[in-house]
C-alpha cells in the first residue's frame, strides 16, 4: 500500500478525513484474510505490480481478488 506522509492515499487525500490504518497479522491466504479484515472497511488501499513488465498481469492475485470482491470502495494505487 502507499500512502502520502499523513497516511491518506494519493488522489483521495482531500476526500478521506484523516485516519490512521491498523497493523493486524493473520493467517491463511492473503486476498481472504484482507476480505476479511476489511468487511466493514469504508475505504481501501490496494497496491499494485511494478509496470514495465507488459507479459505478466498488472494486478497479482491479491489486488485482482479485492477488485473482484471488496464491497467497499477501492483504491488500487502503482508501486513507486
Amino acid at each position: 500500500m502507499a500512502a502520502l506522509p499523513d497516511g491518506r492515499a494519493p488522489g483521495v487525500a482531500g476526500q478521506v478525513p484523516r485516519r490512521r490504518g491498523a497493523e493486524t497479522v493473520a493467517e491463511g491466504k492473503p486476498a481472504d484474510a484482507l476480505l476479511k479484515a476489511a468487511s466493514d472497511a469504508r475505504l481501501l488501499v490496494v497496491g499494485h505490480r511494478i509496470p514495465g513488465r507488459p507479459s505478466l498481469p498488472r494486478t497479482g492475485p491479491v489486488t485482482h481478488a479485492m477488485i473482484q470482491q471488496a464491497r467497499c470502495p477501492l483504491v488500487v494505487v502503482p508501486h513507486r
